[in-house]
């Protein structure tokens, strides 16, 4: 993915992932542009000639399919006006992709996530998501959260509805590949 540049204060900054960032300066009348990449553990200064790594998506997240009978476990966001959306969400500090989608389906289905198998790494919605097929016990009964009404709804809801719509095709794809290899 590459970067897409935005004026911030004197210098430019990447608008997808925030960790790439570069300033030009005058140096004995001649322009150099220097490139400051940050990431968790350093900041590596590279000058112009030297490749920028591609972007990566600042913030991790995770979402977790889980069906029955045909429907997959989803919210009618409140965030965005009851759309339909996958149970997933960010990560916080120190929590692994695993740890985020139970979590996630924890607080916004009411449902403890088991057997978590992964099934697509995608850029979706601005964020690296891990997207995982997952069980739950055969009696757990969605419940809402803070996040919006849980509920379970149809694929053909999800994509022409769904928050995330343009992004459903290849995540439900990787779910279906995934079924089948298991």
């Amino acid at each position: 993915m590459r970067h897409s540049w935005k004026r911030s204060g004197g210098a430019w900054q990447c608008a997808n992932c925030a960790l790439a960032r570069w300033t030009e300066r005058l140096d004995n009348g001649r322009k150099y542009r220097t490139f400051n990449v940050y990431s968790r553990d350093a900041v590596t200064r590279l000058n112009e000639g030297d490749r920028v790594p591609p972007c990566e998506p600042a913030s991790l997240s995770s979402c977790v399919l889980i069906e029955r009978n045909g429907r997959l476990a989803t919210i009618k966001s409140r965030k965005h006006n009851g759309q339909p959306e996958l149970l997933g969400g960010k990560a916080e500090p120190g929590e692994s992709p695993e740890e985020t989608a139970v979590r996630e389906a924890r607080e916004e289905g009411g449902v403890e996530a088991i057997n978590l198998r992964l099934v697509l790494v995608a850029s979706i919605g601005g964020h690296r998501c891990s997207a995982f097929a997952a069980e739950v016990a055969s009696g757990a009964r969605l419940r809402g959260g803070v996040e919006g009404e849980a509920v379970w709804s149809t694929r053909e809801a999800l994509l022409t509805e769904g928050t995330y719509r343009a992004d459903f095709p290849a995540i439900v794809a990787a779910y279906d590949a995934s079924k089948k290899a298991k």
